[in-house]
């Protein structure tokens, strides 16, 4: 079977979740005798982040001369210098204008722009999808659905992958969605086959418009053997809480992190908070640790590129994000032995985290910071909760997620 998965514009210098998943399922498709390949269309070129088995091909479809217009990005500015705060103003102002000269072009403006260029994209992906001629494609986000359907008829069958819960995808969940790109992705869902979501209560969070067949698939963990585990009884003169996740603060929320480590860290100074990953917010969570004195305590450790080894050496796992999936690195930092503690608002978190038996859930950071004290001052308590979080994760072994998605493909495809 030839399987096409499309992962839009963030595959290549990627190192998210997303694309982790993207590389599993291709490399195990690969080795079941699939011809795989991986698409993209990224102006920036570059390379996957994870290895592939060396007969995937990953087609960049990129081309400069397909037509887009290409809109300036509104900056505002945020820091307290008069005059740095003037420029902007005018730097702003003048984007406004430039946008709003190229918008005139189209009798429906901002909207018109972007379906000129959805509608470019959209024919260059037809063009590439034709001659390739999968039997199945797999998207990996609803941007790629959403590219690869508008005004298109492709006869393919389509599974989208759905990497968090499905709302975020299509509905306006965090103020960034445009009325005309919910409505559009919402159409999207009209041309399914099929659609992989995480857990199972997500189905409800599918647009009426989806009429296809729904399989819950979680993401796969790694099985650690169990001398791999952490043992929380062995003695350290230095305990690590650790947190994996890229720096983007809104989401994962690495400064409701370090503020709960400083609630919980005055009576406990073996112990040391590590922030593991990159992103955008990388200055403001330093500013955070520098704010409340913690650089001897707290430490931005930059890219992970050993998860499983970092987290075996850590003894409790800290995540706080705000929304959430189906969160891989909780998922790892669970299957070698180690409690976690994250929001019980947190959906996928409040799945993986069984409150008071593998972790907790907590509400606010006073909570968090009250539970965080409690385990760093209990090392039973930790033994007991990592060995839970071990056995809960043995529902998501790379097997038995392989084998759901065996049964969704030939489903799909034997339609």
């Amino acid at each position: 079977m030839k399987i096409i998965f499309i992962q839009h514009n963030s595959f290549l210098n990627r190192n998210g979740g997303s694309e982790k998943m993207c590389t599993f399922l291709a490399n195990s498709f690969s080795e079941k005798g699939h011809e795989v390949s991986i698409a993209v269309n990224q102006k920036e070129g570059g390379s996957p982040v994870f290895p592939l088995n060396s007969d995937i091909k990953v087609d960049n479809i990129y081309n400069a001369r397909v037509d887009q217009i290409e809109l300036l990005p509104i900056v505002n500015y945020s820091g307290k210098n008069p005059i740095a705060w003037l420029v902007g103003k005018i730097k702003k102002k003048y984007t406004k204008q430039v946008n709003k000269n190229k918008c005139r072009a189209f009798p429906d403006g901002y909207q018109g722009v972007y379906k000129h260029n959805l509608k470019k994209r959209s024919e260059q992906w037809y063009a590439y999808l034709k001659a390739a001629e999968p039997d199945l494609i797999i998207t990996m986000s609803t941007a790629s659905l959403l590219e690869i359907t508008y005004d298109n008829t492709l006869d393919i069958p389509i599974i989208n992958s759905v990497n968090g819960r499905p709302d975020y995808d299509y509905e306006d969940v965090f103020g960034r969605r445009d009325p005309l790109e919910k409505n559009l992705l919402k159409n999207s869902y009209s041309r399914l086959s099929g659609i992989q979501i995480l857990l199972d209560d997500y189905d409800k969070f599918l647009p009426d418009t989806f009429k296809g067949k729904v399989f819950v698939i979680g993401n796969p963990f790694p099985e650690v053997d169990t001398t791999e585990h952490v043992d929380h009884q062995i003695e350290k003169s230095q305990y690590v809480i650790s947190h994996l996740g890229r720096l983007d603060n809104d989401c994962k929320q690495q400064t409701l992190a370090i503020e709960a480590f400083h609630r919980a860290c005055s009576e406990n100074s073996e112990w040391r908070l590590d922030l593991w990953g990159t992103g955008a917010d990388r200055d403001l969570i330093q500013q955070k640790i520098d704010e409340l004195a913690l650089g001897d305590k707290v430490a931005l450790k930059g890219f992970c590129t050993d998860p499983i080894a970092v987290l075996k050496n850590a003894d409790i796992f800290l995540f706080p994000s705000r929304y959430e999936g189906f969160p891989l690195a909780l998922g790892e930092a669970m299957s070698v032995g180690l409690p976690a503690i994250g929001l019980g608002s947190c959906s996928g978190v409040n799945k993986l985290i069984v409150d008071g038996e593998s972790g907790y859930l907590v509400e606010n950071v006073e909570a968090m910071a009250s539970r965080l004290k409690q385990l760093m001052n209990n090392s039973a308590l930790r033994q007991e909760m990592g060995k839970r979080g071990v056995e809960l994760m043995r529902a998501y072994t790379p097997a038995s997620v392989l084998a759901k998605w065996d049964e969704l493909i030939n489903e799909i495809v034997e339609r």
